[in-house]
């Protein structure tokens, strides 16, 4: 009978220590250390905008991108911008200056963007046109990516759907996009209505 009671008692003490033993191996990467994956290396983006039409065939629907500007920015502000729009395309390298680059990393690791976890839909419902987006950030080896959708809006103060952060996002990586396509930027009419 005390050498029963003494076998239960060591096998209640090994199931502690193996359930201990995963704990402390959860918990140990999120410990003494403030920082997010994507503060621990150089952040590398891709930034692609699709202008997106509904076409319809009959019974069959389907969304095809008019125009998609893409740029794809290295860690060390080296970045590519292309973009394809029917038959036409066209690529440009150049460099994003470094001041811009910080911002736009600090900001993408200092938020937690890519952490966060948004509701967000890739299509508009119920409109023929919308703008798709998708932001890639690649650090050390691995990447994170969001897509959303967003109404190609005729009343510039009307509120939107999408959340305040990724449309300062948006605005920061369009402003680098303007640059080697030769457009006009204004940072004030982007962030119309974010507050």
């Amino acid at each position: 009978m005390i050498l029963y009671k003494k076998a239960v008692f060591a096998v209640i003490i090994a199931a502690i220590v193996v359930i201990a033993i995963f704990a402390i191996q959860i918990i140990t990467p999120y410990m003494g250390s403030s920082t997010t994956p994507l503060e621990r290396g150089n952040i590398a983006i891709t930034f692609t905008k699709e202008e997106v039409r509904r076409v319809s065939f009959g019974v069959v629907e389907r969304f095809a991108a008019e125009r998609v500007e893409s740029m794809s920015i290295q860690a060390d502000g080296r970045a590519l911008y292309s973009m394809q729009q029917g038959i036409n395309t066209m690529q440009k390298e150049f460099r994003v200056p470094g001041e811009r680059l910080r911002g736009i990393q600090s900001f993408i690791s200092d938020t937690g963007l890519l952490d966060t976890m948004f509701n967000l839909r890739d299509e508009v419902e119920g409109s023929d046109t919308f703008t798709r987006y998708t932001v890639t950030a690649y650090v050390d080896g691995s990447s994170r990516s969001i897509r959303w959708a967003e109404v190609v809006r005729t009343d510039e103060f009307a509120p939107s759907d999408v959340p305040p952060l990724l449309i300062r996002l948006r605005c920061m990586l369009m402003q680098v996009m303007s640059e080697p396509a030769g457009e006009e930027f204004e940072m004030a009419r982007c962030l119309q209505g974010v507050s």
